[in-house]
């Protein structure tokens, strides 16, 4: 837990089980046992208990994708008794934690009948999770509109909107593909357009070397979206205000943001052909100095740009900033 702290700033815990074949998808407890093991959990973490750590927040997640089989067999309504014990239990040793769910895969119906429950029976809600893999960039932010707008029609709007999984939906050769240009350039559409959705939590499945969704190589090495990720940084982290931006383009995402030498301009080009593209200011006039690309050639690394008014023309699947 030290070493999270030191990296992380947000903990999320999830009660329940990994994936498995054949599927563990269900309690092999009683609920009151289950109650028992998240409360002590909580007074490990939150106060200490038996050599513990003292957090002063971990986002507690109570199961994983209850709206599919793989991950819970029984009915939604056992589910809401199962997530109703283990948050009591959890709220009752440390209330300043955060505890939610359902982290549903799809089901919008499953969604909506736990915050109706939740409601009606007074149960702790802390946060709302929910995760989507898709070949669609704009479906993610899409998907955090539907999931606020139910938020709010059970009188949760103001509650956290966590997104703990999301990446592109690929099964052909997943090592290859997650390392690749077109991963990253998904991968910073998503972030691009999630600058204008309600989410507060967003956590890409995943960041290691897994075979499905890592970012890097088996041997350490990082792939292309790991140098996507570090663009984008750039912009978040140096950034001192946002600019609006206008897009005539499929498949193009762009955002930018004002620096104290400029501005910083990161693109993705996430559809499959190679497009060309011109950069417009409506305010004071820059010339583009500097020009780094991430494409199936290059990783992050600098490209000519010959005057202030010059064409940039990215390749298929690639990320400029």
């Amino acid at each position: 837990m030290r070493a999270i702290l030191r990296v992380a700033d947000t903990i999320i815990m999830r009660i329940g089980f990994d994936w498995r074949d054949p599927p563990k998808n269900k309690p092999h407890v009683s609920l009151e046992k289950l109650a028992s093991i998240a409360k002590h959990l909580a007074l490990h973490y939150a106060r200490g208990w038996a050599g513990g750590s003292k957090v002063h927040c971990i986002y507690w997640e109570v199961w994983n994708e209850p709206d599919i089989d793989r991950f819970w067999s029984g009915s939604p309504e056992e589910y809401f008794d199962l997530y109703e014990a283990v948050a009591r239990a959890i709220k009752e040793v440390a209330p300043e934690h955060l505890v939610g769910g359902p982290a549903i895969a799809y089901d919008p119906e499953f969604l909506e009948k736990i915050l109706e429950y939740c409601k009606e029976h007074k149960v702790p809600l802390d946060f709302v999770s929910w995760h989507i893999y898709t070949d669609d960039p704009k479906a993610v932010a899409e998907k955090a509109w539907r999931v606020r707008r139910l938020m709010m029609k059970y009188g949760y709007g103001d509650l956290l909107s966590v997104l703990d999984e999301w990446n592109c939906w690929w099964n052909k050769e997943p090592q290859k593909f997650f390392r690749s240009s077109k991963a990253a350039a998904f991968q910073v559409a998503v972030l691009i357009y999630l600058q204008d959705a309600p989410v507060d939590v967003a956590a890409l499945y995943r960041g290691d070397a897994w075979n499905w969704g890592g970012i890097f190589h088996e041997d350490g090495r990082p792939g292309k979206p790991y140098y996507a990720w570090m663009a984008f940084k750039r912009l978040i982290e140096e950034s001192e205000q946002r600019v609006r931006v206008r897009v005539e383009r499929e498949k193009l995402a762009v955002a930018a943001g004002l620096v104290s030498r400029g501005m910083i301009v990161p693109v993705s080009n996430y559809g499959d052909e190679q497009c060309e593209y011109s950069i417009e200011s409506q305010g004071p006039s820059y010339e583009i100095v500097e020009a780094y690309a991430v494409d199936p050639q290059r990783d992050l690394e600098p490209i000519a740009c010959e005057d202030a008014g010059c064409l940039v023309e990215p390749t298929q699947y690639s990320c400029y900033c």
